[in-house]
């Protein structure tokens, strides 16, 4: 049997993928004040643009960065994980509920 190819996006979690952003931000791009995110220079579009993310990717940057601010004004640290009312791919659903029946709950 040939061996398949190697898809290295498959090595992290999104979780992961989601500290990882946080860590460049913080790390690589000395954490901007909230009103340098935005712009054809800001941090969002860095992280779009250094780490080769999908053009797409703009709304999910912001979000990290947003929830990263949210935990440090909480004194919580930042995991990545998703809120269960964030939509998306990977929203959250109840074992029990009518979703994960209907099998929608599977990615």
């Amino acid at each position: 049997m040939p061996l398949q190819p190697f898809d290295m996006r498959a090595t992290f979690t999104d979780e992961q993928r989601r500290v990882g952003y946080a860590v460049y931000f913080l790390d690589v791009l000395e954490a901007p004040e909230r009103s340098k995110w935005g712009g054809i220079n800001g941090a969002i579009s860095a992280i779009v643009r250094d780490l080769r993310l999908l053009s797409g990717s703009r709304a999910m940057a912001e979000k990290v960065l947003i929830d990263l601010a949210e935990c440090h004004t909480k004194g919580e640290v930042y995991c990545g994980a998703r809120k269960a009312d964030s939509g998306g791919k990977s929203k959250l659903f109840s074992l029990d509920s009518m979703e994960m029946k209907a099998g929608l709950g599977l990615t």
